[in-house]
Order: C-alpha cells, then sequence, then structure tokens
C-alpha cells in the first residue's frame, strides 16, 4: 500500500474542521485544527489528526455517524460560476 503524504492528510484535517464546525475559510479552519491539537505548534499533524484525517479518507460513513456530520464537496478553487455574471 502506498503511504499517503502529510499534506493530503492535512487537507482533510482542514476540511474536517471546515465541516464540523461549520468554519468558511481555510486559515480559520488550520487555526482550529491546531487548537484541537489536530496539527502540532510545528505545523505537524498529531495522532487525532491523522486519526480522523485517515477516517475521512477510508471509512466516510463511519466518520460521518461518529461526528454527526455529512461531508460535501469542497467547492473547486476555479469554480467559474462563483464569480460568473450573467451578460
Amino acid at each position: 500500500m502506498k503511504p499517503i503524504d502529510d499534506a493530503h492528510l492535512i487537507q482533510h484535517v482542514i476540511r474536517h474542521c471546515q465541516i464540523y464546525y461549520d468554519i468558511a475559510t481555510t486559515r480559520e479552519a488550520l487555526l482550529e485544527a491546531k487548537l484541537k491539537g489536530m496539527i502540532d505548534m510545528y505545523g505537524h499533524l498529531t495522532y487525532t489528526g491523522r486519526t480522523i484525517a485517515s477516517m475521512m479518507m477510508s471509512e466516510q460513513l463511519e466518520y460521518e455517524e461518529l461526528f454527526g456530520v455529512k461531508v460535501t464537496n469542497q467547492r473547486d478553487f476555479f469554480d467559474q460560476s462563483a464569480s460568473h455574471q450573467p451578460r
């Protein structure tokens, strides 16, 4: 099995914070992840953060049930409908 890189896991921790704590921005979600002990003061994943991210990725139904949330797709950064104005 190919190991998952930490950057990918951190993205899932940030997404978890956005969903679970209803946070809109990446910066606020990263701060919340640090406050909740998912990412340490050096920016590295803790055991808790790694576990939550792994669960989001491999056991989504169990994750949703445990946290009482529904994992939604994050809006694409390049989503043109967000800024497109009809002519």
